[in-house]
């Protein structure tokens, strides 16, 4: 009796476990949201899942009527694909999951389904416009409820029931199977062989999840007709499950620690034994004829999976034997230590005994837990990559608060050339080109104006007369003397349009030196928040219209449900908070708020700044202007004042030097750190990439604040701790590169091999150049390190093709670079580790955004701090920079003239390698 309640209890510890593991799984991902968004985003990188979807996008605009879709479906189905494969439609489409995910685990039915009809509109041209009429494209007849039957399908999955319970379920899982083992092993009438058994079951109960999650995969796949569709989508759920399949093969090893630990000796299951007792139990069954039914069962059962998934069953087949192994190394183990807990044994010294056999175990779990820990998390990310949140570009970003943030801004942003009609512009693209580019802090100007019946000098722009509602603004820069007589001039000899009507425009004090119409602005700005949805934006408005005028053009053109609105004395909102309510925008006024929304915000309530006239780079300063001193937000005003604006100066005043510079002074002087750098003609210099920098180096430094701050008021004083980066591009202020040496001949080298290796190792070099470069001696060391990978990977096929000309001038940087990879290798990188620097190197360069090579260092050295200790990492820095010549002498790849290429067989443009 005794016996058998103990194997009822066992096995019911070895059902309970990985229910309970697979509760914990779905609680943290299948319940969540946000981690279930992000994980729904891995089938679009598969090109046939993305066919399949625009397929069905495009039957839904067909039924709707759609004129385009009817008469030129295979274009139509061409465009949507091309909008799916985009990082755009792949925010988008996270965004919606994860509100219909809420809308169905809120009760509410996942609403009309996974809508993208606004999406696609904006992604496809109005795809959904053409055709029948307009009032009718709404609703179910547009892409507006596109994916309407797949979200009834899945609110009909009766598992979103268990969203309230699921967590109490999981915790009583956990402890019932504890209580079950506890107690099986308590009645047993033979704890060690119950011990055994428990271990048995615990192997059992992992390798159950990992062969559940092939046979989901396989049913899923069997319910789709397309072979490359169900390949994609298997590929996707082996992904997205990745996580919970290591988590059922990791509880299989703690059940073979468990088993072998209570095996004797003796009795262990070796392939002797195993088959010894496989062949005993084949015979036994073949005596009878059911027995010889089972076995005909089973060998059918296992021809039909292997036939039908021969290379996923291969794996599990793999899974298994790899968990064998493991088996027969731990029993052999403590065989050993049992041989030496025996010594004790017979020397009647019970406590080293027992001291020995549990150490060895102790030493066997934290080596297990660690492999375990570090496989789930690389199998979590693993899962999670594709759809991974990121916040103004980056996911570090996502938990700062806006006060520990720096946005890019563009002074008087309106103020572009590309505008027709735009005179003396302080910008080089327009508000969406700026917005593109990277600025996302936007400050500009309102005026009233009415449109003239004259254009503008040089322009078929029509002129628009100012329509001033007070006196003109003192804004005390330089300059407006001469513009206010331009403008004055050119308003004498217009008229008003017979037609015209007044309306909000963005001008620089006078609209008659160059207007764009508000409302247009604002549809740019809406269309940029619409396709960015991770990405916040701030507008810093010099408003000569009357705040109640300017809040209601931001209502009209859509931006309503996008402000937010901060509230004083409350804490800053995190830029994830921001994102996740959809209210992405943060309007500030800097002349007044009275009777305006709450979200039209003072602007000198809640930012403090620096001066804003300058009339040279050593003219900067950091002396306190508007805004009070507790203002949560800091606003650095950078550029130069002139008349006419020249876009010529805007390389050395916005090079990375004066700004380092500067906004070290300021922080030093102010005691904060800014959240707005504003300039003139951003688009030049490394305005925007600085602000990058400084937003990745601001991360640690955010974390250890959150760590020590005890009160709200403390929050001004910690930030002026906040670091400025220290290395930056190649600029104006910096030393150029060597000019290349001619090289006059060439000899040796395999001209077919060599060729394509030379883009890759050429930008290997160049961003590892530009940064080098531009760091400081201490710095130096570090960009060795993070680039050291990438440069082995790439240059050393370069060295082993070129001639011998070009691979003796390449030679001392691969060297250079193997010494930063043994570096790594004494750190404790493994090389796994170091394929996956160089890896993260390329796609961090190969990003949309185009970041430039300090960016990419900043992330890699992040990577880096992950596993050594920052201040190690510096110490050793030093030590490897040291010993190495000036980085600027390894630069000189030699200049190959084109007919001296030819002539040795290298017909590849790309030949010449100068850096």
């Amino acid at each position: 009796m005794r016996r058998t309640a103990s194997i009822v209890l066992l096995v019911l510890a070895g059902v309970l476990l990985p229910l309970a593991i697979v509760g914990n799984w779905a609680w943290t991902t299948v319940y969540d949201s946000q981690t279930f968004s992000e994980r729904a985003v891995a089938p679009l990188d598969s090109q046939s899942v993305r066919r399949e979807l625009a397929k069905r996008l495009t039957e839904q605009l067909v039924l709707a009527g759609n004129q385009q879709a009817n008469s030129f479906r295979p274009g139509v189905e061409v465009a949507l694909e091309s909008a799916i494969d985009t990082d755009t439609f792949r925010s988008i489409f996270r965004s919606a999951v994860q509100r219909t995910h809420e809308s169905i685990l809120a009760g509410g039915g996942g609403g009309d389904g996974l809508n993208l009809g606004d999406s696609f509109a904006i992604l496809t041209s109005g795809l959904q416009s053409s055709g029948g009429d307009p009032a009718q494209q709404k609703g179910k007849e547009g892409l507006d409820n596109s994916l309407t039957d797949v979200t009834e399908k899945f609110d009909d999955l009766g598992i979103w029931d268990l969203d309230d319970t699921i967590e109490t379920i999981t915790i009583a899982f956990f402890v019932g199977s504890l209580l079950a083992a506890a107690g099986g092993i308590l009645v047993a009438p033979d704890r060690r062989r119950a011990v055994r058994g428990l271990g048995v079951s615990i192997v059992v109960g992992g390798l159950s999840i990992v062969v559940l999650l092939f046979v989901a995969r396989w049913f899923v796949g069997r319910q789709i007709g397309d072979p490359e569709l169900s390949g994609a989508i298997d590929n996707a759920l082996s992904r997205v499950t990745d996580d919970l399949r290591q988590a059922g093969v990791w509880v299989a090893v703690y059940g073979i620690i468990v088993a072998a630990a209570a095996t004797d000796t003796g009795q262990r299951f070796t392939p002797p034994a195993v088959w010894h007792a496989a062949r005993g139990w084949f015979g036994r069954r073949r005596e009878t004829t059911w027995g010889t039914v089972l076995l005909a069962a089973l060998g059918l059962l296992i021809s039909v999976l292997l036939v039908q998934d021969p290379l996923g069953n291969f794996e599990l087949l793999v899974r298994v034997a790899g968990l064998w192994i493991g088996y027969l190394a731990v029993t052999e183990l403590l065989r050993l230590v049992r041989k030496v807990a025996a010594r004790a044994d017979r020397q009647r010294a019970r406590w080293p005994r027992i001291a020995i056999v549990g150490g060895a175990l102790v030493v066997i779990l934290a080596l297990v837990t660690t492999a375990f820990v570090l496989s789930s998390r690389n199998a979590k990310s693993y899962a999670e990559e594709s759809g991974v949140q990121r916040c103004n570009g980056e996911a570090s970003l996502c938990d700062l608060t806006l006060d520990e943030v720096t946005f890019p801004g563009s002074h008087n942003a309106m103020s572009s050339s590309q505008y027709p009609g735009f005179l003396f512009a302080e910008q080089i693209g327009t508000i969406g080109t700026q917005l593109d580019a990277g600025v996302r802090a936007l400050l500009i100007d309102t005026h009233y104006g009415v449109p003239s019946t004259s254009r503008v000098p040089g322009s078929s722009a029509s002129l628009v007369l100012t329509d001033r509602v007070g006196p003109a603004p003192d804004t005390g820069e330089a300059g407006d003397a001469a513009d206010a007589e331009r403008a004055s001039r050119l308003a004498a000899r217009a008229q008003r349009a017979a037609d015209a009507r007044r309306d909000i425009y963005l001008c620089h004090n006078h609209c008659e030196l160059g207007a764009v119409v508000f409302s247009s602005v604002l549809g740019d700005v809406s269309s940029f928040l619409d396709t960015h949805p991770d990405e916040v934006v701030m507008m810093i408005i010099q408003d000569e219209t009357s705040s109640a005028d300017t809040a209601a053009a931001i209502e009209a053109a859509g931006l309503g449900p996008r402000v937010a609105t901060l509230t004083p004395d409350a804490p800053l909102p995190t830029l994830r908070s921001l994102i996740d309510s959809g209210r992405t925008l943060l309007v500030f006024s800097e002349r007044e708020t009275d009777g305006a929304p709450p979200w039209y915000h003072a602007a000198y309530e809640w930012f403090q700044e620096t001066p804003y006239s300058f009339t040279g780079k050593d003219d900067f300063n950091c002396r306190a202007n508007r805004g009070p001193s507790t203002a949560p937000l800091f606003l650095v005003n950078h550029w130069i004042t002139q008349s006419p604006p020249n876009p010529g100066v805007a390389h050395s005043v916005n090079a990375p030097a004066v700004l380092r510079a500067r906004i070290e002074r300021c922080i030093a002087q102010r005691g904060i750190a800014p959240n707005v750098v504003a300039g003139d003609f951003v688009e030049r210099g490394g305005l925007i990439p600085t602000v990058r920098a400084i937003n990745e180096a601001a991360l640690d430094e955010a974390r250890a604040r959150r760590r020590t701050r005890k009160h709200p008021e403390q929050a001004g004083a910690d930030r002026s701790h906040r670091a400025v980066i220290t290395t930056a591009p190649i600029g104006e202020d910096l030393p150029p590169p060597p000019d290349p040496t001619l090289i006059e001949h060439l000899t040796g080298g395999e001209p077919f091999s060599f060729c394509p290796t030379v883009p890759p190792a050429l930008r290997a070099v160049s961003v590892w150049g530009e940064t080098v470069l531009g760091a400081s001696p201490a710095e130096v060391g570090i960009v060795d390190l993070v680039y050291g990978p990438l440069l082995q990977r790439d240059l050393k096929p370069y060295v082993d093709t070129a001639p011998n000309e070009l691979a003796n001038r390449a030679r001392p940087l691969l060297q250079r670079a193997d010494a930063a990879v043994g570096t790594l290798r004494n750190l404790g990188f493994s090389d796994q580790e170091i394929k996956e620097l160089a890896t993260s190197a390329t796609r961090a360069l190969d990003a949309p955004a185009r970041p430039d090579g300090v960016s990419v260092s900043l992330l890699l050295a992040n990577i880096l701090k992950q596993k050594v200790d920052a201040s190690r990492l510096d110490e050793i820095a030093v030590v490897v920079a040291s010993s190495k010549p000036d980085p600027a002498t390894m630069l000189d790849f030699g200049f190959v003239p084109a007919e001296v290429a030819t002539a040795a067989g290298f017909t590849c443009t790309s030949i010449i390698a100068s850096i």
